[in-house]
């Protein structure tokens, strides 16, 4: 079927349908959901090649082979191709999904990972990257792919003619995102301490539960106790698969976020330190100053005059 009938049930907002029909394979493109109060829930099924499902507003479920995955404002999930998707309307949702062909995705692989020499003497054929996977779970628009995604939906949201918002250079663009994000994940996972794959990228999925709930808490009192238990893991467990993961303990991390929010805010605002201390969520200017100091290696104003 056609696509158009894709928009005709998805992106007309309360359009009344009985079933969904999607193309029996998706080319390079770009959909944009957007649910207030859906007029049926009848589930949306259909078998995808590699996409990415950003959450603008609310939060969506997907089901990838009978596995349930649910999508919070500002995170994204990954879909490797060939996956069986089923997904119904959320009220108050709103999204993106960008389909990407697997020859593209395998034609920009095969270049990353290539030599100039080999490219100019075509010795590198994209055909033997045909079959690449990506590791399929949910992730945040802090991440290279994520910053990518958050300017593509600001920049068509509202937008009717926001599939020519992208260009086939765009796509180029998004898998790289893609792939270089996906290289990163893979590293992470190379970290982990384990001996089956399954237990490190389970493990993974954990921690990076764990970083994401530490991002989107910044503001408040970093809790070890109540992290351990939102990610299942003891502990000591946590503390020591997430530094082997990404190089710093919980803790850490927890005063990299407030230091990295504190570091735009001083180059790109006004407010004196005592407001971006609060900002921030330090108690007071002297922790803020001093926390500051031990991460960056400066003193905030000193850091700020850098960029006067």
């Amino acid at each position: 079927m056609k696509s158009t009938l894709f928009n005709k049930d998805v992106r007309l907002l309360q359009t009344s349908y009985k079933r969904s029909f999607f193309p029996d394979q998706f080319s390079n493109e770009i959909y944009y959901s957007s649910f207030t109060k859906p007029s049926k829930n009848t589930p949306i099924k259909y078998t995808s090649n590699f996409s990415i499902k950003y959450v603008l507003s609310g939060s969506e479920s997907y089901l990838l082979n009978g596995k349930k995955h649910t999508i919070e404002s500002g995170k994204y999930l990954l879909v490797n191709d060939g996956q069986e998707v089923e997904t119904k309307p959320e009220r108050n949702s709103e999204g993106i999904s960008i389909f990407l062909e697997k020859e593209l995705i395998a034609e920009v692989y095969a270049s990353l990972i290539s030599t100039d020499k080999k490219l100019i003497e075509k010795e590198v054929s994209s055909n033997a990257f045909l079959d690449i996977e990506f590791f399929e779970s949910t992730f945040s628009h802090s991440d290279i792919l994520g910053t990518v995604l958050q300017q593509i939906s600001q920049n068509i949201k509202g937008n009717k003619n926001y599939k020519d918002a992208l260009t086939k250079e765009s796509y180029y663009c998004i898998a790289e995102k893609l792939i270089l994000s996906q290289k990163q994940v893979q590293d992470e996972i190379g970290h982990i301490e384990r001996t089956k794959k399954s237990t490190r990228e389970e493990l993974y999925k954990k921690v990076r539960i764990a970083k994401d709930y530490i991002h989107d808490t910044m503001l408040s009192d970093f809790n070890l106790e109540l992290l351990s238990k939102n990610v299942g893991l003891s502990k000591y467990h946590l503390i020591r698969v997430f530094k082997s993961t990404f190089s710093m303990t919980p803790y850490q991390y927890h005063l990299f976020c407030k230091v990295e929010r504190a570091k735009a805010l001083l180059i790109y605002h006004s407010h004196n330190l005592e407001v971006i201390a609060y900002i921030c969520g330090f108690n007071d200017i002297f922790s803020f100053s001093k926390t500051f100091k031990k991460v960056v290696g400066v003193t905030p104003s000193k850091f700020r005059q850098q960029y006067k």
